[in-house]
């Protein structure tokens, strides 16, 4: 019986086995692109913010992106060092940006201010300093609800692990003693 139930069960278990080997690296490439574009976030109201600085200087958009991307490591440096050298290269500034784009709907928003800036001429000083304030408004919110979090995740290593041993130290040692006590 035991041998039949083991041939039923052998091929769902390794069937099972097979799949999550099958899909662990798409699981794990989807988990550190997660990662890196969340880094990227983190990033890009500074990167944004020395793009801004560099450009208020009077520098054009290719040299800022190129000392923006110099000495970062983050992924949103890495963008603009990306994009500068692909400028470098010859590119247009709208292939060449597609790096920056590549960071999500904010880096698109930066991108786009960046073409304007290169093609038509428009002032980037402003659309990039209300991008990297409102950029640092959503960290702030994000951070601010994990903060929340907090006690809700303190909560059960409290109750399960805390509280007993304050019950084992405090409480029983008198019951111990009561009872002791009462067989006198």
């Amino acid at each position: 019986m035991a041998a039949a139930l083991g041939l039923v069960i052998s091929p769902i278990v390794s069937g099972a086995a097979a799949l999550v080997a099958w899909r662990l690296p798409a699981i794990r490439r989807v988990r550190v692109e997660q990662r890196e574009r969340a880094l990227a976030m983190q990033a890009l109201p500074e990167t944004i913010d020395l793009l801004r600085l560099c450009l208020d200087a009077g520098l054009t958009v290719p040299i800022a992106l190129e000392l923006v991307g110099r000495d970062g490591t983050d992924p949103a440096c890495a963008a603009c060092r990306r994009a500068a050298e692909r400028i470098g290269a010859g590119a247009r500034s709208r292939d060449a940006l597609g790096a920056v784009r590549a960071l999500g709907d904010d880096g698109v928003r930066c991108a786009d201010a960046l073409e304007a800036s290169v093609v038509d001429g428009a002032p980037v000083s402003v659309p990039l300093g209300r991008l990297a304030a409102e950029l640092r408004d959503v960290r702030r919110r994000d951070l601010e609800r994990r903060v929340r979090r907090v006690p809700v995740l303190l909560l059960p290593p409290l109750v399960l692990c805390i509280l007993p041993a304050f019950a084992l130290m405090t409480v029983v040692p008198l019951i111990v003693l009561s009872l002791r006590s009462l067989q006198l």
